[in-house]
């Protein structure tokens, strides 16, 4: 094991906090907020600058983003593009690049240790925030210039994988939205949501013993899942109670506007969903067709003008059941699962396998970077 002296997080990282208004600014750029980013680590999506408001910070490329607020969903990137950030998201780099790579201070970041020790400092319950003054005592172990540049070397080879696939996976559901989009504009006939899916359709309770793969609002993005570990049903919480199967479409029902939602292409066993999310199960439409017509932003338009709240919006069930979408024909409908389907279902394999290079990196991570683990042994 590699013996690397400790130095304080703090002595070799600083934040650049460049407060800026988007608005005043360059319009080309993007913002980029939590809901922008994957749990462990990569994007989601990017917003615009038109959806931000109020003073936010300035990024460039070389930066890294790190989400100060509940540390413990580790939302954090290498930048490669300028844009502007919320200030719940550090802006962190090198205080001296030829001491501290700055690729390699994103996984710093990264890694589970970094977490855990932001979170013992954390300040507050339920929206925990990480404390500067409490991670910059965080102890890292740090390699050469040379050795970090192997580190580097090895698990961004994972992660260009991941990337190359979540570029596949925007192409195919373009396609397959695009293709509906085209399908509906000639003639089509408009459905209420309610006639042609089940919303909702099945309950479990809450079991005595065993595990279930639980997943809640935090764990879905844009048509993009993280698929969390499993967990003992004893520490279940009390809205993991829905049911979903393959080809269901499921929304969240709270802050529409965000657009957590996703196509179901794969179903663990003993899969549950928080009751935050509608579960829109096919009933006389095809699952391809069903996700295409509620992925759109006129879907998005309607939720938000049926949801109560201000701060924090939430559409109910039979709201969502009076959408109306504009629905093929039944040959047209067969014919358009028939060529889209597959093309979903193909976006659904690149993104599990996405997460299995994830997965590779993160078991890679801890190991590489405290010296237990060359990277030419790898």
């Amino acid at each position: 094991m590699k013996r690397w002296p400790q130095v304080p997080f703090g002595q070799l990282v600083r934040q650049r906090r460049e407060t800026v208004k988007p608005l005043n600014q360059d319009q080309g750029l993007p913002y980029l907020g939590l809901e922008h980013f994957n749990q462990g680590g990569g994007l989601a999506n990017r917003g615009l600058v038109s959806d931000a408001t109020g003073a936010k910070f300035r990024f460039i490329p070389g930066d890294t983003l790190y989400g100060r607020l509940r540390p413990y969903f580790r939302k954090t990137i290498y930048t490669t593009f300028e844009g502007y950030c919320s200030t719940e998201i550090w802006v962190l780099e090198p205080q001296d690049p030829n001491i501290l790579l700055p690729e390699y201070l994103s996984y710093i970041v990264l890694d589970q240790a970094f977490t855990d020790f932001a979170m013992q400092g954390a300040q507050g319950t339920k929206m925990p925030r990480a404390s500067w003054e409490h991670v910059s005592r965080y102890l890292v172990s740090l390699p050469t210039l040379a050795e970090q540049k192997e580190i580097v070397g090895v698990l961004s080879k994972f992660d260009a994988i991941a990337e190359n696939n979540e570029s596949l996976i925007a192409d195919l559901r373009n396609v397959a939205v695009a293709a509906y989009v085209q399908a509906v504009s000639a003639k089509s006939e408009v459905q209420r949501l309610g006639d042609v899916v089940s919303i909702n359709p099945k309950q479990t309770r809450k079991q005595s013993t065993g595990q279930l793969t639980y997943l809640d609002i935090t764990s879905v993005g844009d048509d993009r899942i993280s698929w969390p570990s499993k967990i003992e049903w004893s520490d279940a919480p009390s809205r993991a109670r829905r049911l979903a199967s393959k080809g269901s479409t499921i929304w969240s029902t709270v802050r529409p506007n965000r657009r957590a939602h996703a196509l179901l292409t794969y179903v663990p066993d003993d899969l549950v969903v928080s009751t935050g999310f509608a579960v829109l199960e096919p009933k006389n439409i095809g699952p391809a067709e069903l996700f295409c017509a509620t992925h759109g932003a006129s879907f998005v338009d309607f939720l938000m003008s049926r949801a109560d709240g201000s701060a924090y919006p939430a559409v109910r069930p039979e709201a969502i059941a009076d959408a109306p979408i504009a629905m093929l024909s039944e040959a047209e409908s067969r014919d358009f699962e028939a060529k889209v389907w597959p093309l979903l279902n193909a976006a659904g394999e690149l993104y599990l396998e996405c997460q299995e290079m994830v997965g590779v990196r993160n078991a890679l991570l801890p190991q590489l970077i405290s010296g237990s683990v060359e990277p030419r042994g790898v």
